[in-house]
């Protein structure tokens, strides 16, 4: 990371929760 560590990990934690919840839709739809 370079001079903005903090907007690049909440960046980041926003990534795993849209794609957490494009998981979690998707089972539901599986099943």
């Amino acid at each position: 990371f370079f001079g903005s560590d903090e907007t690049e990990i909440k960046m980041l934690f926003q990534m795993q929760e849209n794609v957490g919840i494009i998981i979690l839709t998707f089972n539901a739809l599986q099943k």
